[in-house]
């Protein structure tokens, strides 16, 4: 018998990979805007601290113990410059504390301490308190804008570092920690104090900012680009990190000062460049999947053109970009969630701030 050998060579057809949208996430810094932003010329405020007569500033042993003053200074409402009180500012806020109180102390067993080689146990105290306070806060028309009474209850722990240097044994017995507690009285007293007084301010702060203040806030950017075998995007790598190096300049600048317009001309130099790349590679769009630009890289490219032209202040076409991102069907959900957002949350605060508070 002749077998008859037969090699079959089978051909598969392979589609060619379409390419694949990558997407960074990048960020920046701004500024959330007020509630009831107050007028330019009026964007001051002063605090003054009453205390209760008996929340006096101790002294022991001729050292000074920090009082409120190791606290400021405190920007109650941020991005508004503080003033001396009684300089006529936009918000004056006034705060009177009364009495603190001491509710209770518990000792409580602390980490062991090594003396002479041998492990020995230590203690400290939890210490329960109460410090009632009111706030009243009143603007440049005379209006009360703010009058709230409240009790903060800062849980301090006596010592703080159990294992001070050369003094452990002073808390190896119950009776050795009341003595030492009895001895730094008014050491105690100051620090209930400072720590009263920063959750007093935090609590007023937080009160005040969304009305007036114009709160630092870090915004995230999706800076989409592509990879693939079939076609080169170097002009998308370029436009990417035009836009991460103007974001970079504009964080670092905002932190240093949030008010300063964060269009200097190098960032906006950035920002048109990569403008230029994106216009130019939505001229290429094409309804093939497999093309250079496909339909869902031209509807990402379009997001990116929406942030861009937000930070150059040219609104409108921003809005109208936005828009037609978030109906676009070629959109992923994701990406227009984030179109979303940014025209929902950030594109009134670029609008705003472009023209002065």
């Amino acid at each position: 018998k002749i077998f008859l050998i037969t090699r079959l060579t089978m051909i598969i057809a392979v589609p060619m990979l379409a390419q694949k949208v990558k997407t960074d996430n990048e960020s920046m810094w701004c500024e959330a805007l007020p509630k009831t932003p107050l007028p330019v010329g009026k964007q001051t405020f002063s605090y003054v601290l009453l205390d209760h007569p008996s929340n006096v500033s101790y002294k022991r042993g001729g050292t000074g113990v920090p009082t409120v003053s190791a606290i400021t200074p405190f920007t109650l409402i941020s991005g508004l410059k503080q003033v001396a009180a009684g300089a006529s500012p936009g918000v004056a806020v006034t705060i009177i504390t009364e009495p603190f109180f001491i509710n209770g102390k518990i000792p409580t067993q602390g980490a062991p301490a090594l003396v002479n080689g041998n492990s020995v146990p230590t203690y400290y105290y939890e210490i329960k308190t109460s410090y009632q306070f009111r706030a009243v806060a009143v603007d440049f028309k005379g209006d009360t804008t703010l009058d709230i009474r409240q009790t903060v209850a800062p849980q301090i722990q006596y010592p703080q570092h159990v294992n001070m240097p050369g003094a452990p044994t002073s808390f190896m017995s119950k009776p050795a920690l009341e003595n030492e507690y009895n001895r730094n009285q008014a050491d105690l007293d100051a620090q209930v104090k400072i720590k009263s007084t920063e959750a007093i301010l935090k609590i007023i702060a937080d009160s005040l900012n969304p009305k007036y203040g114009y709160v630092a806030m870090q915004m995230f950017f999706p800076i989409s680009y592509a990879k693939g075998k079939s076609h080169n995007y170097s002009d998308l790598d370029s436009a990417r990190d035009f836009l991460k190096v103007a974001m970079d300049s504009v964080t670092k600048r905002t932190r240093k000062d949030a008010h300063v317009n964060w269009q200097f001309a190098s960032s906006q130099k950035l920002v048109g460049d990569a403008i230029h790349i994106w216009e130019k590679a939505l001229k290429q769009e094409s309804a093939d999947k497999d093309a250079r630009i496909h339909p869902e890289l031209a509807a990402c490219i379009r997001l990116n053109l929406a942030m861009a032209y937000m930070m150059l202040d040219e609104y409108e076409k921003s809005e109208a970009l936005f828009n037609q991102c978030i109906h676009d069907p070629q959109l992923g959900k994701t990406e227009k969630n984030n179109a979303i957002h940014l025209k929902t949350n950030f594109l009134p605060i670029f609008k705003a701030r472009s023209v002065g508070k």
